[in-house]
């Protein structure tokens, strides 16, 4: 991806160079939700050029289609298959990609490197888009429950969200006010 920033506008310009990208230009980064621009598809393969503001955005205001979205077919073992819609309230870390027709974990994938764990074994959801629809049940399920790359991604993005809404003091501070606080008592104590 690259970053351009208009100066005169404030407007960020992100072009991704990657062949998933058909329609991920992005002008300015404040979208409503329908606005394709939005779609997870179009951020995945370059997480670690985004900004906090981008990843807040995507973490709280990502596309979603709309519950009349009519999702393309695909045929699986002579059975046709579709993104299930409700696998996005059963699961809510679940982002679904226009841009891929696939389904990522949006925590794994905007902080999965922050984990401290290997992602090497866990690529659908996280590296790329789930698309396989006959064993996305078990796979929803089994990155839900048994992950604990999923478990401390999830962690990383609460708190990421609670600082960006200022409802948490990011670590520096906590750290520095704890400083401050040892530094006062033992001021007082011995001195």
């Amino acid at each position: 991806m690259i970053l351009f920033t208009d100066w005169f506008s404030f407007t960020h310009i992100a072009v991704w160079s990657k062949p998933y990208s058909k329609i991920c230009l992005v002008a300015g980064v404040i979208q409503p939700s329908s606005d394709p621009s939005l779609d997870i598809g179009c951020f995945f393969h370059n997480v670690g050029t985004l900004t906090d503001d981008v990843k807040f955005r995507l973490l709280t205001n990502h596309w979603k289609p709309s519950s009349s979205y009519n999702f393309p077919q695909h045929v699986y073992q002579q059975v046709k298959r579709r993104f299930n819609i409700r696998w996005l309230s059963v699961y809510p870390w679940l982002a679904y990609s226009k841009e891929l027709d696939g389904a990522f974990c949006l925590p794994c994938v905007l902080f999965g490197k922050q984990t401290g764990h290997n992602g090497f074994k866990l690529d659908k959801l996280y590296r790329s888009p789930l698309t396989n629809w006959v064993s996305a049940t078990t796979k929803l399920s089994e990155h839900n429950n048994k992950s604990e790359f999923h478990r401390q991604a999830n962690l990383l993005a609460v708190e990421f969200k609670k600082i960006h809404q200022e409802q948490a003091e990011p670590i520096d501070r906590q750290v520095s006010s704890l400083m401050l606080f040892r530094y006062g008592y033992y001021c007082h104590t011995y001195c």
